[in-house]
């Protein structure tokens, strides 16, 4: 069952994407083609819909923030 504080940080996630987006100036469309994954994909993401681990890593590299990844990794 997905608890409401999960619901909560892929919403947080698909809105710090955004954000970052923004930030550096670019369109969905330009990001999405960056990442390797479709338009209606990232919208669903930065609309808090939810994401595969793949994909949140593809933008996240996109955007040039592999430390958010690497702060998700065990060491």
């Amino acid at each position: 069952m997905i608890t409401q504080k999960v619901l909560d940080l892929v919403a947080e996630v698909g809105e710090n994407l955004k954000a970052s987006r923004l930030r550096k100036n670019l369109t969905q469309q330009e990001l999405a083609l960056k990442a390797g994954i479709g338009i209606g994909r990232l919208k669903a993401i930065e609309a808090g819909e939810g994401a595969s681990f793949s994909a949140v890593v593809a933008l996240s590299l996109a955007l040039g923030e592999e430390r958010w990844i690497q702060a998700l990794s065990p060491t």
